[in-house]
């Protein structure tokens, strides 16, 4: 499948059980591959999240009511210079806030080449819990850096799409995209059958262009 060369960026891993004092943030309207990037007093990325057609300030105040001692300042030039930075594949920093075992399943995420997939128990026992498999899902369901982290990846060890914070009709597509199409029929009745995924598909396809674009686009959630 053809897709286009993007240059990959130099991410420098750190993690924290807290949420930084101090954030600034910002966004980037692009249509479907709008962006919210939120940076830490160390200008390391604590957030980066597809808008999926919300509202910035909905978006923000939600982000609030998570990180209540945090004081948030909107600062566009740095948000800019962030984005520029990942599209650029300079090295950039990032700041995983979450538990030991939430930050050690992002991790491995990262870690899943494209292309390839592993399920949520592998998942678990890459991350040092074998037996967590819904902690590794819950994990997925909660990062705040989907943009980078590659949760599409992850499946059920049934050979099922599984679950995902989103639209499966979306992580399907994502699959796709990478060359995976080895998902079981039973995964693609799933999403056919959802009106909602049905909504996803027309109001957000980051990495399409236009409807026929996908097999020529590479997902910007591959960064990781």
């Amino acid at each position: 499948m053809a897709r286009a060369t993007k240059l990959l960026p130099k991410l420098v891993v750190k993690g924290a059980l807290k949420p930084p004092r101090h954030v600034r943030w910002g966004y980037s309207v692009k249509g479907k591959n709008s962006l919210m990037v939120g940076l830490a007093d160390d200008a390391a990325i604590c957030r980066l999240i597809y808008l999926r057609g919300r509202q910035p300030d909905v978006l923000k105040a939600e982000w609030q009511t998570e990180w209540s001692r945090t004081y948030f300042v909107e600062d566009k030039k740095a948000a800019a210079d962030a984005l520029r930075q990942l599209a650029a594949g300079d090295t950039v920093n990032i700041l995983m806030v979450g538990t030991d075992f939430q930050r050690a399943v992002w991790k491995e995420i990262m870690r899943v080449p494209e292309g390839e997939t592993i399920s949520f128990g592998e998942l678990a026992d890459r991350a040092g819990r074998p037996r967590a498999a819904r902690g590794a899902g819950h994990a997925c369901k909660v990062t705040i850096l989907s943009a980078i982290i590659p949760c599409h990846r992850i499946i059920a060890g049934d050979g099922s799409i599984g679950g995902w914070n989103t639209s499966l009709h979306l992580k399907t597509e994502l699959l796709r995209a990478e060359g995976v199409d080895r998902l079981k029929a039973k995964a693609r009745a799933r999403w056919k059958n959802k009106k909602a995924d049905k909504l996803w598909d027309d109001d957000f396809a980051p990495w399409k262009d236009g409807p026929s674009a996908s097999a020529n686009k590479k997902p910007p959630s591959t960064l990781a």
